[in-house]
């Protein structure tokens, strides 16, 4: 009776589901549809006790890491692991590629003349998580929350458009301040339903939505309690006051009984007639309501397989689920299986082991590290002094030596601030030379001397005599990394006369003293646009990176040289001002950047072709071996 109960219960769950994914029209729909329905619920017809648990998906299951509590608007999102999901939900007009060129994704046809006014034809009857069909005034809507919402973390890359219209349904036009050639680089901003962006999870285009369902895990039966309750299974009824040997044959009458074997023959059943069981059963005492069956159900989020994406029947995968999780869970559950695939940025603040067992795809970032000054110090105010520092950072070391754990590779030397993985960079835009005989050159011509042989340098006082200095490099302590890359910089600088003390501090410390000019140096990170617009680092009141007053508006006109650059010619002509500026300058120093993995077991997965757009690039495209999948 139990096992067909549970059958039956089992076929109305899994039926409805079935019928949906059978119901694909091979053909989209060229007006909007109703809103699309959601699988019956079994537990409609259910009268039992509900009892909620929590529990990882079983194995054998493609299982992905997201955060309920924080949001999975793909505008709005800050937590990565829900970030990376956006990339299976969410689609955008444009994505960079694994070499972070901008590739067409909703975009039929686009064209500008002078590299201001750009006018996109978007792709016709993709229809959207709700059933609606995307047209230009959703697009626009996305363009301009992502510009101008407060919470939106694409503000500082679109900060050069001034106006955004909808032409028509299909047609879009967006006008900048200025030109840039590489702007569609730049859109590959996810296009959710128009009015949408306070809504934790809008409908988009992705080949996914996002579903939470209610599964029954165990039943208990009625019959399974009376059985337990009538003889005490579980509970040693026996005196333990009463030790004499006139009572043994009562300790044998309170033995707990086997279900598998018959009560023993000492035991009176006259006792126990038909009339006192059923009084026993019904005994208010003992229960207080009629017993009923408790079916244990489990709340499981995952991604389902959206039936109108025209990517549908090339999707590998029909359902992913997905897991919350904490950071130190991630290593076991990646090993174990239970997790399917992890991205990571290996030089972040989270710490993920990975063996040889583990296949790593890693892919090109504009996440610029780098070394920034605070050029209101007497110190670093002369930029000879900021130049002399960066020549003797040696970046190859820090790459190969201090950020090759877990994987060597995992960062890119960044000799000049534009990075070397920009597919139109020119090698000729880094300076030759001796660098060691240049920073000493640099240093006399600041007037650093070393007056009374401490083998640290004095600085002029403005009055014919020297002072000591100390440079304050504070650096975040949660990256253990960066903590070692600050050090590593201070002594290197120790060996040249520069007296330097590293202070670790927490994030919210750290950021307090880039605020309040409480340093000298710092290690900083910025994730700039794929057009490498360096406005944020160089120019004032852009952006929020100016921290110590090395911004200037000189290098306004190099910067809008180098993106309005079309030409390989004219990139590297442009480029070359543009480095060249900020290396006689330097405002800051670049070290080098970042590359971002993806890990999956050893040879499961093929065809992946992950991007700073999105882990998921190309989905349709991957193939996932059945061992993952059994």
């Amino acid at each position: 009776m139990k096992k067909r109960f549970s059958r039956i219960l089992i076929v109305l769950f899994i039926l409805p589901i079935m019928l949906l994914q059978a119901c694909w029209i091979p053909h989209r729909p060229t007006a909007p549809i109703a809103t699309l329905p959601e699988p019956p619920d079994p537990f409609d017809t259910l009268e039992a006790t509900q009892i909620n648990l929590s529990a990882p998906p079983a194995s054998g299951q493609f299982t992905l890491r997201y955060d309920p509590d924080s949001t999975m608007n793909p505008i709005t999102a800050l937590n990565r692991d829900n970030i990376v999901l956006g990339s299976l939900m969410y689609e955008s007009l444009f994505v960079l590629d694994e070499f972070l060129v901008a590739q067409p994704l909703l975009v039929a046809d686009w064209h500008t003349y002078d590299n201001v006014t750009f006018t996109f034809e978007i792709l016709p009857n993709i229809i959207m998580h709700d059933g609606n069909v995307m047209t230009a005034s959703d697009v626009s809507y996305s363009l301009r929350q992502a510009m101008n919402h407060q919470n939106s973390r694409h503000r500082n890359k679109l900060r050069n458009i001034s106006e955004i219209t909808s032409d028509n349904e299909l047609t879009v036009t967006i006008r900048l301040n200025s030109p840039n050639a590489r702007f569609i680089r730049l859109l590959d901003i996810p296009i959710i339903r128009n009015g949408t962006i306070e809504s934790q999870r809008p409908p988009g285009t992705g080949p996914f939505t996002f579903t939470r369902v209610e599964e029954i895990v165990d039943i208990i039966f009625p019959e399974d309690l009376l059985y337990d309750d009538v003889y005490d299974v579980d509970e040693d009824t026996s005196d333990d006051d009463d030790t004499s040997d006139d009572n043994d044959a009562s300790d044998d009458n309170d033995a707990s009984i086997d279900e598998d074997e018959p009560p023993d023959d000492d035991i009176n059943y006259d006792a126990y007639d038909d009339d006192m069981y059923e009084d026993d059963m019904h005994n208010d005492d003992m229960y207080d309501d009629e017993p009923t069956e408790i079916i244990i159900t489990e709340m499981f989020s995952r991604l389902i397989r959206f039936t109108y994406n025209r990517h549908f029947a090339h999707l590998p995968l029909t359902t992913i689920e997905l897991l919350q999780c904490d950071d130190s869970e991630l290593t076991e559950l990646f090993d174990d299986g239970t997790l399917s695939l992890l991205w990571d940025d290996p030089l972040g603040a989270v710490d993920i082991r990975i063996n040889r067992l583990h296949e790593p795809r890693l892919f090109d970032t504009t996440a610029l590290q780098y070394l920034g000054f605070n050029a209101n110090s007497r110190v670093l105010s002369n930029p000879d002094v900021r130049r002399a520092i960066g020549l003797a950072i040696d970046r190859q070391y820090i790459i190969d030596n201090i950020m090759s754990t877990p994987r060597p590779n995992q960062a890119i030397a960044a000799h000049v601030a534009i990075s070397p993985a920009f597919d139109m960079y020119d090698p000729a835009w880094e300076m030759r030379g001796d660098p060691l005989s240049e920073m000493g050159a640099l240093l006399d011509w600041a007037g650093l001397y070393d007056v009374d042989n401490d083998l640290f340098l004095q600085m002029p006082d403005g009055s014919g005599g020297f002072f000591r200095f100390t440079l304050n490099f504070i650096v975040n302590i949660e990256n253990t990394q960066r903590v070692e890359t600050a050090h590593w910089i201070a002594e290197t600088l120790s060996h040249f006369g520069i007296r330097v003390r590293v202070t670790e501090l927490r994030w919210p410390d750290f950021i307090y003293a880039l605020q309040t000019g409480d340093f000298h140096m710092y290690l900083g990170e910025t994730l700039l646009g794929a057009d490498f617009d360096l406005s944020p680092l160089l120019l004032p009141n852009v952006g929020n990176l100016n921290f110590g007053g090395t911004a200037n508006t000189l290098y306004r006109p190099l910067i809008e040289n180098f993106l309005a650059a079309s030409t390989q010619a004219e990139v590297s002509e442009a480029g070359a001002a543009l480095n060249l500026a900020i290396t006689q300058h330097a405002p800051f120093i670049p070290i080098l950047y970042k590359r971002h993995a993806v890990y999956t077991q050893m040879g499961v997965i093929t065809e992946a072709s992950p991007s700073q757009s999105g882990v998921f690039h190309n989905f349709q495209n991957w193939e996932i071996g059945s061992l993952m999948l059994d």
